[in-house]
């Protein structure tokens, strides 16, 4: 970096130039490498997500999952919880992560959005209650195609 001082020696102010682009280091290949990978990774991951989230907003349905357990290794809360639901005649369990509304522990129901073209794909509705009035076995096969409420009487 090259200094310049002002003609006037009572003045202390000095001016720096910036450097020339000859001394900027340049970025390793290996580093470039490295994020670009990391980029894709996360890109293809990012729409996954979207792309099953989609799915099961097109073709929805609604059934009860029951929240079996939790074990202690998630990423957000250090816990990871385990819910089956059933979907025609096939039984499906998955896990997800993540926190619990206080309203809902484990061995209880939680309402499913699931996708009707592949039930695999599903996504727990964590902020609405399954009423008393539901149980498993009063479900429908192929589960709801809006999400159900009690009937009054």
């Amino acid at each position: 970096m090259r200094r310049i001082s002002l003609k006037y020696p009572w003045i202390k102010l000095k001016i720096f130039t910036r450097p020339s682009i000859n001394n900027i280091p340049m970025i390793r290949k290996d580093e470039i490498k490295l994020v670009t990978l990391l980029l894709l990774v996360a890109g293809y991951f990012t729409i996954k997500y979207f792309k099953d989230k989609s799915e099961i907003n097109r073709n929805r349905k609604y059934v009860i999952g029951y929240l079996r357990m939790k074990q202690f290794g998630g990423s957000e809360n250090g816990w990871v919880y385990t819910y089956e639901y059933q979907y025609g005649d096939i039984k499906y369990s998955r896990s997800f992560s993540g926190p619990l509304p206080e309203s809902i522990s484990t061995d209880s129901l939680i309402f499913l959005r699931i996708s009707s073209k592949n039930p695999q794909l599903s996504r727990q509705i964590l902020n609405i209650k399954v009423p008393n009035c539901f149980r498993i076995i009063s479900m429908p096969k192929y589960g709801w195609n809006e999400l159900p409420k009690c009937k009054d009487g």
